[in-house]
């Protein structure tokens, strides 16, 4: 039965008309105008996040040098958790 379904496959393939071949070209085309608008919304999601990545480095660090001042070792932990997590949401 497989063989069958391969085989019909396989001549189906072979007879196709040649207008419905690949064409390199309009892939192309639709990959870079893809690929143009996923830069564009990566570029703008960077922008907007500009601020808040701002702001919470920011607090990291100053949070950071407190706990470590007070010799909290768990909430070290914590914050570098956090950190490697909102690294992980941003991409």
């Amino acid at each position: 039965m497989l063989k069958k379904i391969s085989f019909g496959l396989i001549f189906s393939l072979c007879i196709t008309s040649v207008s419905h071949a690949f064409d390199l070209e309009d892939y192309a085309t639709t990959y870079r105008g893809t690929r143009d608008a996923y830069l564009k919304a990566g570029n703008e999601r960077s922008l907007a996040e500009g601020p808040f990545s701002s702001a919470f480095n920011a607090w990291y660090g100053v949070e950071m040098v407190e706990q470590l001042s007070r010799g909290d070792g768990a909430a070290v932990e914590r914050l570098m958790l956090m950190k490697v997590m909102s690294n992980q949401c941003r991409n």
